[in-house]
């Protein structure tokens, strides 16, 4: 897994989540959309998600995701930064022109190791929007093969985009995002992402103080 990442700046997870895991995420990142479509009828995803659902905090959370995270990341002291709920209705419009997250939308990009793990809720198909990626070794782009059930973990230097979703059902995704730093941006979270196993910290404890500030 780190010898594919390190290589090619993405690595694809392939049927790593049950299938109760993929309609909770659902349900309850279906829920925090419904709620914020009541109040902005324009699509254009949820950022911090979980500020607003504990369910989708246990998640972000979870040792199985301080596992991927952390080999990836190479630290065991990551930090949570951003999880943003991707759901792409039908012919909504929204697409994602070739960009690097550590860049996106910033003036200055991020210099910390990021890695985003998007998590995949729904198959990805050329009809939905598809997914490419870049490698990293000899810059060509590819597309994988995503199923539900899939992670794929991108780096924040790696480009990637993705299209309108042409089809007539939607496609959801959970993007994931961590960093091997704080990255001190008061948009995003600013905790450290603990190892519940073996450390006194609990995560729980964080969610409480995101939701505040």
């Amino acid at each position: 897994m780190l010898n594919h990442y390190q290589q090619k700046g993405w690595v694809h997870l392939k049927n790593v989540l049950l299938p109760r895991d993929i309609v909770a995420l659902k349900y309850h990142g279906g829920m925090v959309v419904d709620e914020y479509l009541k109040d902005d009828p324009v699509w254009r995803g949820v950022g911090c998600a979980a500020k607003k659902s504990k369910p989708l905090w246990n998640f972000y959370t979870s040792p199985f995701m301080y596992d991927i995270v952390t080999e990836l990341l190479e630290t065991k002291t990551p930090w949570l930064f951003n999880d943003q709920l991707v759901w792409k209705h039908p012919k909504d419009g929204m697409i994602f022109r070739p960009h690097t997250d550590n860049s996106i939308e910033r003036d200055e990009p991020i210099t910390d190791h990021t890695i985003n793990c998007l998590v995949i809720l729904d198959d990805v198909d050329k009809s939905n929007g598809g997914l490419e990626v870049m490698n990293k070794d000899d810059g060509h782009v590819v597309s994988p093969k995503l199923k539900a059930g899939d992670i794929i973990c991108i780096n924040g230097n790696t480009e990637h985009a993705s299209g309108h979703n042409l089809s007539d059902k939607l496609r959801s995704t959970y993007a994931c995002v961590y960093a091997d730093n704080n990255i001190n941006d008061n948009r995003f979270y600013q905790t450290r992402f603990y190892d519940e196993r073996k450390e006194s910290e609990t995560n729980a404890k964080g969610w409480y103080l995101e939701a505040k500030r």
